[in-house]
C-alpha cells in the first residue's frame, strides 16, 4: 500500500484496453498513482506483490471475475475498498457485491468525474473508519436477545463500507436508532446525521425538504433552501418510511442515488452530494412494487445491504432489560423495583407499538408511582381510554352501539399500526385521508395519542 503522504495507489482492471487508457488517464490527471490490469488473473498477482489504496474493477471478466476479485481482496486485505463497474442491466449482480462488501458500483456509461468521486469518498471512508477491534464492545441500545446481538454484530460490519442500507421492521422498533449507530461507527462519524420521514410531510413539500428549491421555485419559497441531501453532505441521510414516498420524489431519489447530485426544485443546475443513505421502512417494499406503488429500480437501489428489526413479541428477553434502562433513563434518580406481577405483565404483553410504547408505558408508570416499587396495574396494560370494549361484550349491545365500539377499535388498531401517521393508516384502512379524520373525530380519537 502507499506510504504515508504518498499518492494513492488505484488499481484499475478491465479486459477492455480502451476502457483501462481512458480511466488510467483520468485517474493520472487527478494525482493518483495508477496501476492498470486486463485481467482479474493479472490483478491478482499485482496485489499480492503491493496491494493498493483502492480497487475498481469491472464486473465480468473471463475466468476471475470482479467477484472473484473481490472475494480474493477481502479475504486478505478487509481494508481495501473496491468499488465494481457494471454494465446496464447488471443490478442483480452489482448488489451481490456490495453485499460481499464492495464499496460501491457504477453503472456503465458512467461519467469519470463520478468515479473519481467514488474513489475519493472509498479512500476517506477508509481513512476515516475505526481500527478492527477498536468499535465499542456494548451497543448503543438494548441488546441481550440473540436477534439483538446478530443485530449489533451485523452494524459492526455494515458500519465499514459506505453502501445503501435499508432498515425494515415494524413501527417503534428502534429503526433509526440503528441508524444513527451505523452513522457513528462509520468513517463519516464525524460528518451530519440528517433524517426525515418520508411520511409525515405533504407530498408536495417533500421535495423541497430532500432536494431545496431555489428562491421563487414556488409561492411561499421567499429565499433558497440547501434541502436534507446538502445539509447532510459528507455525513449520513435517514429516509425514514421511505415506502410512503410518492412516485415523483422516487424517481428523483433514484437519481440522487446513481449520480450523487441533486438538482433544486426550480433549479437547472445539478449539485454535487457526498452522502450514505440509509433507507427505512416498516412496509414490505417486494409488495409495494408488485402492486405498482413502489418502483422497482429504486428497490434494488436502497436493497443493498438489508437489516431486519424483529417486533418485541418475538424477542422477549429484550423487554425487561428494556424497561430497566427505561427506569434509569426516567427516574431521575429514583430507585423503582419492579414487582414479580409486573414483569409477568410486562412480558406477556404483545407490545403493538413496540419499544416505543414500551418506554411510553414505563414513563407513564414513573409519573404516576409514589413508592419505590412499581405493580403490574401501574403500566395501565389492561386497561385505558384507548381500549374497546372485550369481544364478548358486544353481543349484549345494541347491533348499532357495537358497530360503532367495532369501527372504533378498528380505528385505534390502524393507528397504532401506523404509529399515529393518519395517511398511512387512512392507506391501511383503505380510505381518504380527509374520510379518515371525519371518522378518528366522529369516535373521538387524536392523532397525538398514538405517536
Amino acid at each position: 500500500m502507499s506510504d504515508p503522504g504518498a499518492n494513492p495507489r488505484i488499481l484499475l482492471v478491465d479486459d477492455d484496453p480502451a476502457i483501462l487508457e481512458v480511466l488510467a488517464m483520468r485517474l493520472a490527471s487527478e494525482g493518483y498513482t495508477v496501476v492498470t490490469a486486463s485481467s482479474g488473473e493479472e490483478a491478482l498477482g499485482l496485489i499480492a506483490t503491493t496491494p493498493p489504496d483502492a480497487v475498481v474493477s469491472d464486473l465480468r471478466m473471463a475466468e476471475v471475475s470482479g467477484l472473484d476479485l473481490l472475494e480474493a481482496v477481502h479475504r486478505r486485505w478487509p481494508a481495501v475498498p473496491v468499488i465494481i463497474l457494471t454494465a446496464h442491466g447488471d443490478i442483480t449482480s452489482a448488489v451481490k457485491a456490495i453485499r460481499n462488501g464492495a464499496f460501491d458500483f457504477l453503472e456503465k456509461p458512467y461519467d469519470g468525474m463520478k468515479l473519481v468521486g467514488r474513489i475519493r469518498a472509498a479512500l476517506r471512508g477508509r481513512s476515516a473508519a475505526p481500527p478492527a477491534g477498536a468499535t465499542p464492545a456494548t451497543a448503543p441500545f438494548v441488546a441481550v436477545s440473540p436477534a439483538m446481538r446478530e443485530v449489533w454484530r451485523r452494524i459492526n460490519r455494515l458500519a465499514r463500507v459506505d453502501s445503501t442500507v435499508l432498515i425494515t421492521g415494524d413501527t417503534g422498533t428502534g429503526k433509526e436508532v440503528v441508524a444513527r449507530a451505523l452513522h457513528n461507527l462509520s468513517g463519516r462519524r464525524r460528518g451530519p446525521f440528517r433524517a426525515i420521514n418520508c411520511g409525515a410531510i405533504p407530498s408536495e413539500l417533500l421535495e423541497s425538504e430532500l432536494f431545496g428549491h431555489e428562491r421563487g421555485a414556488f409561492t411561499g419559497a421567499h429565499a433558497a433552501r440547501r434541502g436534507l441531501f446538502r445539509a447532510a453532505h459528507g455525513g449520513t441521510l435517514l429516509l425514514d418510511e421511505i415506502g410512503d414516498a410518492p412516485i415523483e420524489t422516487q424517481v428523483k431519489l433514484l437519481r440522487v442515488l446513481q449520480e450523487r447530485e441533486v438538482v433544486p426544485v426550480g433549479g437547472v443546475e445539478p449539485v454535487a452530494v457526498d452522502v450514505r443513505v440509509i433507507a427505512a421502512t416498516h412496509q414490505n417494499l417486494r409488495r409495494k412494487v408488485a402492486e405498482g406503488d413502489f418502483r422497482e429500480d429504486l428497490y434494488y437501489r436502497i436493497d443493498v445491504l438489508p437489516l431486519h428489526l424483529l417486533p418485541l413479541r418475538e424477542r422477549r428477553e429484550d423487554i425487561i432489560p428494556l424497561v430497566r434502562h427505561f427506569l434509569t433513563e426516567l427516574a431521575g434518580g429514583r430507585s423503582l423495583e419492579l414487582s414479580p406481577p409486573a414483569i409477568r405483565r410486562l412480558e406477556q404483553y404483545p407490545w403493538p407499538g413496540n419499544v416505543r410504547e414500551l418506554r411510553n408505558r414505563v414513563e407513564v408508570a414513573v409519573a404516576l408511582s409514589d413508592g419505590d416499587r412499581l405493580e403490574a396495574d401501574d403500566f395501565a396494560l389492561k386497561a385505558s381510554s384507548l381500549e374497546g370494549p372485550a369481544t364478548g361484550d358486544l353481543t349484549l349491545m345494541p347491533m348499532r352501539d357495537a358497530r360503532a365500539h367495532f369501527d372504533r377499535d378498528y380505528l385505534i388498531r390502524v393507528l397504532r399500526a401506523s404509529g399515529g401517521n393518519v395517511t398511512r393508516a387512512a392507506e391501511m384502512a383503505g380510505k381518504h385521508r380527509t374520510d379518515f379524520y371525519a371518522l378518528m373525530k366522529r369516535h373521538s380519537l387524536k392523532r397525538s395519542d398514538f405517536c
